[in-house]
């Protein structure tokens, strides 16, 4: 079992104004990774993930990077210190989704990607309103 965040560490670590947005951009690794080891993507949601940690303003110079090739920082004001803020999480799992097949053109592929999206999306409603 593999979790994948196509958005990865820009993803996880959200400003206020993106909060319970999926912001994939053009994202296929995940796709692409589905294909090539012949298994299904489960999409899932969580509720108030996002409500865990914030970003101060001006916490852009003071952030970390996980990596030295790492573009994007991890806030190091987070809840309470270091930890979480305490709040109540929600997940919703959807139906898994066969990825298409090995050497599937490009607009496949991105509408696979399109359709596990829309079904987070679904799932993070569902999730929101438990």
């Amino acid at each position: 079992l593999v979790v994948c965040y196509p958005g990865g560490a820009r993803e996880t670590f959200k400003r206020s104004q993106g909060r319970y947005r999926l912001r994939w951009e053009r994202t296929l690794g995940f796709v692409r990774l589905a294909m090539k080891a012949g298994v299904p993507v489960v999409p899932f949601a969580g509720f108030g993930v996002d409500d865990t940690f914030f970003w101060p303003p001006g916490e852009d110079r003071l952030g970390w990077r996980l990596a030295r090739e790492e573009k994007y920082r991890v806030p190091l004001v987070m809840g309470l210190g270091p930890l979480p803020l305490p709040v109540q999480l929600t997940f919703a799992v959807g139906e898994p989704h066969e990825p298409p097949p090995t050497g599937a053109s490009e607009s496949r592929i991105q509408a696979f990607r399109d359709r596990v999206a829309a079904s987070v999306r679904r799932l993070l409603l569902r999730a929101c309103h438990a």
